[in-house]
C-alpha cells in the first residue's frame, strides 16, 4: 500500500495525455481495489490498514484535484470532479458497508461540489436574485429589518426580469446540464 500512496502521490496529471471529464480511469482502479480492501478490513480488522487507506484516500483527493486544475474552466473542474466522486462513491457503496467512512467522505466532496456547479450554471441567469437572497438573509440574521424594507425598487427590478426570462433561462440551463454530463 505504501507504494501505492507514493505512486499516487508522485503522479503528474500532465503526463498522462488529455483528459476529459468523465471518470478517470486511475479513479476507477482505486475505488475498485480500496473497496476490495475495504471489505476485507471490515471482516478482519487491522488499524494499520486503516491507517493506510486513509493516506491512499487523501492522496487520491489531491490527485483528482490536480487532475481537474487541468482545465480551463470551472465548470469543466466542477464536472470532473462531479463524475469522479459520484464514479468512487457508487463502487464503494456498492462493495462495501453502508458505514464506511470512505463512502461518507466522497458523498460529502459530491455534495459540495454539486452544490459549487448549481451555483455556477445558476449564477449568469439568477445572480442578481441569488445574490438578493443571501444579502437579505444576512441581513434579517443580524436584525436589519429596515435595510430588507427599502429595497422595493431592486426586488421589482428583479422579479419582472426573473418573470420575462425565466422560461428561456431554464431551458439554457437544461440544455448546457445535459451536455456537462
Amino acid at each position: 500500500l505504501d507504494l501505492n500512496i507514493q505512486s499516487i502521490r508522485d503522479c503528474d496529471p500532465q503526463k498522462l495525455g488529455s483528459i476529459d471529464v468523465r471518470p478517470h480511469y486511475i479513479t476507477r482502479r482505486y475505488a475498485e481495489f480500496s473497496s476490495a480492501l475495504i471489505s476485507l478490513n471490515q471482516t478482519f480488522p487491522d488499524e494499520r490498514v486503516d491507517q493506510l487507506l486513509a493516506q491512499l484516500q487523501a492522496e487520491v483527493e489531491n490527485f483528482i484535484l490536480r487532475m481537474a486544475a487541468e482545465f480551463p474552466l470551472r465548470k469543466e473542474q466542477l464536472v470532473f470532479l462531479i463524475n469522479n466522486y459520484d464514479m468512487m462513491l457508487g463502487v464503494l457503496m456498492e462493495r462495501t458497508s453502508e458505514e464506511a467512512k470512505e463512502a461518507e467522505s466522497f458523498q460529502q466532496l459530491l455534495q459540495a461540489r454539486t452544490q459549487e456547479f448549481v451555483e455556477e450554471i445558476l449564477a449568469p441567469h439568477f445572480g442578481g436574485m441569488i445574490a438578493f437572497v443571501k444579502e437579505t438573509e444576512g441581513a434579517l440574521e443580524k436584525g436589519q429589518t429596515d435595510q430588507v424594507k427599502n429595497q422595493d425598487a431592486r426586488v421589482t427590478k428583479l422579479v419582472r426580469g426573473f418573470a420575462v426570462n425565466w422560461k428561456q433561462a431554464i431551458d439554457v440551463i437544461n440544455q448546457e446540464v445535459m451536455r456537462s454530463f
